[in-house]
């Protein structure tokens, strides 16, 4: 089951998609698998502060990938220079933790990153 709110009015942007997947398996059971996005965004002028925040988290008996739970939170500003070109600067503090066997394969520690990129469009 999945769902999307969004309202983008002339200033206030405000989007959330949530999903939620169920596997049964006969030697695993029920897997509940959930992933989740929130933005919040208020427009002045051609700049639009915003932010972010985002999780996916995979069951540990989920029998068609390793179990995962993966959050991130990021703020930033995207300038939207005209049309179909928009530039975005964007801080983001994320972790990650996947286990595979009862082993520890991914960080539990947050990191942090900086992400400029322009984007443009052709008509």
């Amino acid at each position: 089951a999945s769902t999307s709110i969004a309202y983008f009015g002339s200033r206030l942007e405000l989007l959330h998609e949530f999903s939620y997947n169920r596997t049964r398996t006969d030697s695993l059971g029920v897997a509940g698998n959930v992933a989740s996005f929130a933005y919040v965004g208020y427009r002045f002028g051609i700049a639009v502060p915003y932010l972010t925040a985002d999780r996916l988290h995979v069951a540990d008996n989920d029998l068609h990938t390793y179990p995962l739970d993966a959050v991130r939170q990021a703020v930033g500003v995207r300038f939207e220079l005209a049309p179909t070109v928009v530039l975005k600067a964007q801080f983001e503090r994320s972790r990650l933790e996947q286990m595979h066997a009862g082993h520890h394969m991914g960080s539990h520690a947050f990191t942090h990153a900086l992400r400029l990129q322009l984007a443009y469009g052709l008509q």
